[in-house]
């Protein structure tokens, strides 16, 4: 990891939020090029989808027995095909994914980690802006610029 080092006259921790700055924003693009390359895990799905088998079944006792043994109807089906339970389930998970993303745990969980991070990048910026630096940050294609402005010493006198 590169270390940044910003020395500001009169106000040090200035340096500990450049520092903070960049930390966040790396763990930021390390997050989103992670969540392009999301991919969909139907594990994630797994107890909700056997709940939903289970449901379209009239059983006794929320069971179907079979010479006198219990068994839920998703446990019957992945153990009579498990090829076409696994092929159900990842059908199961797509058409839920499609329809609210945020159903899927570990999506909703890459997806606030982001929002808190990205959260995290502005509270930095406005905080620097009030010392004279100025962002121009693109959060969709992963660019900040940081730029000083140089009015701000003579607005403030600040000197070497």
């Amino acid at each position: 990891m590169t270390r940044m080092t910003v020395k500001h006259p009169n106000h040090p921790e200035v340096d500990m939020r450049f520092l903070r700055l960049y930390e966040d924003w790396t763990d930021y693009c390390e997050l989103m090029n992670s969540f392009e390359n999301f991919e969909l895990d139907p594990e994630d799905y797994l107890k909700e989808f056997r709940e939903y088998i289970d449901e379209q079944y009239e059983m006794e006792n929320g069971r179907l027995v079979i010479m006198g043994i219990r068994f839920t109807p998703s446990t019957v089906m992945e153990k009579l095909d498990d090829t076409a339970f696994t092929i159900a389930l990842n059908q199961y998970a797509e058409m839920r994914f499609e329809s609210d993303p945020k159903s899927c745990a570990s999506y909703e969980w890459a997806f606030d980690d982001i929002q808190t991070t990205k959260e995290s990048v502005e509270r930095q910026c406005e905080f620097l802006q009030d010392f004279g630096y100025v962002f121009d940050v693109d959060f969709e294609k992963l660019e900040m610029t940081v730029s000083f402005d140089i009015n701000y010493l003579e607005k403030n006198n600040v000197s070497n």
